[in-house]
């Protein structure tokens, strides 16, 4: 079996942030989000945008967080409006971002050019899709922040009018007192990078992510877009079982479901997703950003403790696919069971080598802050077996751990599998669908 370096699948998540824009900020002010007064709302952000008619904006800007004499902003709360807007978020930049270089309080297009959001973490902190809201966390939880930490606001506008429209965020931050809090916050956002939906059909899209600590989840909802019909996201058992009933269900793509009481989730169990579509004019809709013509499946969570690792916290609160290729070497990542079809492993391994193949385009790109899949790329990997995953990914590793540079040449390639691949080679052609 020839396997090609270029159909390696790289592990990302994105998140509910979306393509490029086409449209100009409105003037802004300087703002630092004031001091971190404890108990106060004194940390507060506007952001004002222009979208240009027929157009979907994504603007982003860094701001930075209030300033605390204790060195850590614990925010307990957050209150919110919008108006001529689809979300907000905000990002925490990567430990490696050229701070002294950024440009506070300037406005910028999230996706162009290319790399524009490349100091962004891919986790967000906070991520509201609702026009107006207030979140208060459980007593004795917050999630942290430093001091004057300089984070990346994000907001998302579609105008499908005539004329301009002027979108306009309001986030106030309530901060708490530091001996109140005995727990940190963490955002999970599971997205899957795999869905296709044909025209004028129904689809199914799923994904599962293992549990690797017991945590207790907090206002938890999912995210699609308008082909989504319904969402539920199981608890299943540690040994797969699956669970009979979901603890979340959306039937509303715009206004979906919030489940504001806590759900506890102990260490090993499964939150699995699975996202319902019917597909309307377009010939083909598949994962992306763009709400026009691309769909999205996600369930959306605060959750505490927080993981203090980081390098396994943006694992888990992505549910990035198993194994992952760190830069020590594969790790145990969380995410899996992405078919909804029943394809066994050997054929969709195949099947991607046919597609990307015929065009390297096709392989997943991770970048800015969201993950680019090929459609046919995508389609093989949903017509899997939601068992496929496991053995697919893993055999996928390894050839890019172990044989990328042999891969470029198809010559060697094959030996270089064979020699340093065979185990997952076999598991992954000997591999049959079954629950």
């Amino acid at each position: 079996m020839l396997v090609r370096s270029s159909l390696i699948v790289a592990a990302v998540v994105a998140l509910a942030a979306c393509s490029s824009s086409k449209s100009s900020p409105a003037a802004a002010a300087p703002d630092d989000g004031g001091t971190a007064d404890s108990g106060s709302t004194a940390s507060s952000y506007a952001l004002k945008y222009t979208t240009a008619p027929g157009q979907e904006t994504h603007w982003c800007e860094y701001k930075k967080m209030p300033k605390s004499a204790g060195g850590e902003v614990l925010v307990s709360g957050v209150d919110w409006s919008w108006k001529a807007a689809h979300h907000w978020g905000l990002y925490r930049l990567v430990p490696t971002a050229p701070l002294a270089e950024l440009h506070l309080d300037a406005p910028f297009d999230c996706f162009s050019p290319a790399g524009a959001m490349q100091y962004a973490q891919f986790s967000t902190s906070f991520l509201q899709g609702e026009a107006k809201g207030s979140i208060e966390f459980p007593a004795g939880t917050a999630l942290s922040f430093a001091s004057e930490e300089v984070v990346l606001f994000q907001t998302h506008s579609i105008n499908t009018g005539g004329a301009p429209t002027t979108s306009e965020v309001d986030v106030s931050f309530r901060v708490a007192d530091a001996a109140a809090v005995n727990s940190r916050l963490g955002l999970i956002q599971f997205y899957d990078p795999y869905i296709v939906v044909p025209a004028h059909a129904d689809a199914v899209a799923q994904m599962r992510c293992k549990v690797p600590q017991d945590i207790t989840l907090v206002r938890s909802t999912t995210h699609e877009h308008s082909r989504g019909t319904k969402v539920q996201t199981f608890l299943d058992a540690p040994d797969g079982t699956k669970a009979k009933a979901p603890f979340l269900t959306s039937t509303n793509w715009d206004l979906p479901a919030i489940r504001d009481d806590q759900v506890k989730v102990t260490r090993g169990q499964y939150i699995r997703t699975v996202c319902q579509y019917k597909g309307d004019e377009h010939p083909l809709v598949t994962q992306g950003q763009f709400k026009g013509d691309k769909e999205m499946c996600m369930t959306i969570a605060y959750y505490y403790p927080a993981i203090q690792d980081p390098g396994e916290r943006s694992l888990f609160e992505n549910c990035v696919q198993t194994p992952f290729l760190g830069k020590t070497g594969p790790l145990a990542s969380f995410g899996d069971s992405f078919g909804s079809g029943s394809v066994a492993c050997d054929a969709t391994l195949k099947c991607v080598q046919g597609v990307v193949g015929k065009d390297p385009s096709e392989a997943p790109r991770p970048h800015d802050g969201q993950i680019d899949v090929g459609p046919n790329f995508q389609k093989c990997v949903v017509d899997s077996c939601p068992t496929a995953s496991s053995p697919l990914f893993t055999m996928l590793t390894c050839v890019q751990q172990n044989c990328q540079a042999a891969c470029a040449d198809p010559a060697k390639c094959q030996p270089c599998v064979i020699d340093k691949c065979s185990t997952e080679l076999s598991a992954c052609t000997s591999h049959a669908c079954g629950e």
